[in-house]
């Protein structure tokens, strides 16, 4: 192999890397409704809650969660976080692991009866995620939840829905694709070798 074929190869081979090094930021966006298995009132008090609805790159998904009421703010406002990472699982089976947390505030509507508007940051839990989630290190999108009006004596089986802007994530690519752009660079410098 002569000095200014390996030259190029080595070039090209850092090429390669330097741009599978540069991870991708794409938007994502949800939307969908569900239902909270109960309020939570209590501070450091769980419940579960699902959602249906759609999201980039994951179509129609199905959401499992645990959200936890932290601590009050003041009589009607509170912080909150996940319990546990809320899963999106999409029409392939892939599956979008996240953490949140944020702000709730409840609004009356009548005589013992309130909605509750929750705001939070979702971000990728990274490692956790499979399929084309599987290389996710990083994201952000702002989801705001308002449920239907429920009383303080039974605050349980509540629907909801949220939505919000769109956010991001951010992909580093698969190490399959830098192994298959080597071998074509070694292939390139094969045949012109074989030529000479």
């Amino acid at each position: 192999m002569s000095q200014r074929l390996s030259t190029f190869l080595l070039l090209s081979l850092f090429s390669v890397y330097a741009s599978l090094a540069d991870a991708q930021i794409l938007p994502f966006e949800l939307t969908g409704s569900g239902d909270a298995a109960f309020i939570p009132l209590t501070p450091g008090e769980s419940a579960f809650h699902d959602a249906d609805g759609t999201a980039t790159f994951l179509g129609n998904y199905h959401a499992e969660g645990m959200v936890r009421l932290d601590e009050f703010t003041s009589q009607t406002t509170g912080n909150f976080s996940s319990a546990v990472p809320i899963v999106f699982t999409g029409e392939n089976g892939d599956e979008l692991h996240m953490d949140y947390a944020g702000s709730v505030e409840l609004t009356p509507v009548g005589v013992g009866e309130f909605f509750s508007t929750w705001i939070a940051e979702f971000t990728p839990v990274v490692g956790s995620s499979t399929g084309q989630f599987a290389n996710v290190i990083d994201g952000s999108i702002l989801v705001t939840a308002i449920t239907d009006p429920f009383t303080l004596a039974d605050p349980t089986n509540v629907p909801y829905s949220w939505s919000g802007p769109p956010g991001w994530l951010k992909f580093i690519p698969e190490p399959s694709s830098a192994i298959l752009l080597t071998f074509a660079c070694l292939g390139f410098a094969g045949c012109t070798r074989h030529r000479r």
